[in-house]
Formats: C-alpha cells, sequence, structure tokens
C-alpha cells in the first residue's frame, strides 16, 4: 500500500514541533509527487543534479521525486529535511540577515540535515545524511 504523504506530513510536523525549533506548525505545504526530470527542472534549472526533493519558495510546495521509496525511513527523512525548510520559511528563520546570501543557505541546509540525523537517529538508523553539506560551496 502506497504511503499517505499527507499522513506522512503531519506526523513530521509533529516531531518538528517536539524538536522546539519550529515550534506552532499545525499546516502541511502542498506535496507533490514527479517524475526526476521536472525535478531537476524546478530545483536545478533543468541541468543534471542529484535532487530527490525540493522545496519551492514560490509557491510553498514541496516536491518529491517518484523515485523515493516512501516506505524507506532514509527516503521519508528527505520529506523531512524540506518540511524543515518550509518551517524555516513560514517561521521567518529563512533569511539570516546578518550573514551572506550564500552562508544562509548552508545555514538553512545544516538546520535541515541535524533534524534529519535526529529522526534517522531516533529510527536507530546511522546514516549521516548531513555529510553532503560538505559538496555545498559558496
Amino acid at each position: 500500500m502506497p504511503v499517505d504523504v499527507n499522513a506522512l506530513c503531519v506526523t513530521f510536523l509533529l516531531f518538528l514541533n517536539q524538536q522546539g525549533v519550529y515550534e506552532n506548525l499545525d499546516t502541511c505545504p502542498p506535496v507533490r509527487v514527479i517524475d526526476v526530470s521536472s525535478l531537476q527542472e524546478l530545483a536545478c534549472g533543468g541541468s543534471d543534479c542529484p535532487a530527490k526533493a525540493f522545496y519551492n519558495l514560490d509557491d510553498k510546495t514541496i516536491y518529491l521525486s517518484n523515485e523515493l521509496d516512501l516506505e524507506n525511513a532514509v527516503h521519508k527523512s528527505i520529506l523531512l529535511h524540506e518540511l524543515v525548510h518550509y518551517a524555516q520559511d513560514v517561521t521567518g528563520k529563512w533569511i539570516h540577515h546578518d550573514v551572506s546570501e550564500c552562508r544562509s543557505y548552508l545555514m538553512r541546509e545544516l538546520a535541515a540535515f541535524k533534524v534529519q540525523e535526529r529522526y534517522l537517529l531516533d529510527n536507530n538508523i546511522q546514516h549521516p545524511v548531513g555529510r553532503q553539506l560538505l559538496m555545498y560551496r559558496c
């Protein structure tokens, strides 16, 4: 049976509220599952990129690759990562005015990876997703 993405999103909102960083979240953004080429168009301007998901600031929607298996906890955590970006947006934590735009981007990613890793560790999964941040550059 396919995973109910909206129910999973609500579960993750509760998780975020419990973490205490993003509180009082009670509404999930729209979540759309799309093919990889459409996702790459949105996330990377059409160039080949490793994006598995993307939070679109313009339409406040999370886009997930149709190649994700949402029965898999690591793949589920990708939705959580994007939900952190949504939370950053709606709680006013998207922009860090005291640093460059690129550094602000890195800080957003670091925060999302930390929450993602916390979720995985809470599920007894050692998967250091935050290592991906080493590939990011300003």
